[in-house]
């Protein structure tokens, strides 16, 4: 064999072995997909229901922001405010 031929199945070996390494990524990746989507459901129905007990003004700011931030970092606390609000009671 040449030098050719025996660096050509050296390439060919690698390219199998990381065909196989894409197809158990996709399977994994798959299996995340499916895992993730029912939680996205049901994160999307809690959303729907929160949004009914929020101020419109309030409501479409947060949705702004959400939707023109590239990262949604600085949110991180809207969740644990809007706990607080649940529980908080205005007096009258």
């Amino acid at each position: 064999m040449c030098i050719r031929d025996r660096a050509m199945d050296a390439i060919q070996a690698k390219l199998t072995n990381r065909q196989k390494d894409l197809e158990n990524k996709k399977v994994e990746l798959s299996k995340i997909i499916e895992k993730t989507e029912k939680e996205e459901t049901k994160l999307a129905k809690e959303s729907d229901k929160a949004k009914k007990d929020i101020d419109d003004r309030i409501l479409k700011s947060y949705e702004k922001i959400r939707k023109t931030s590239v990262s949604y970092t600085h949110l991180p606390g809207c969740e644990k405010a809007s706990q607080k609000m649940k529980s908080f009671h205005w007096q009258k």
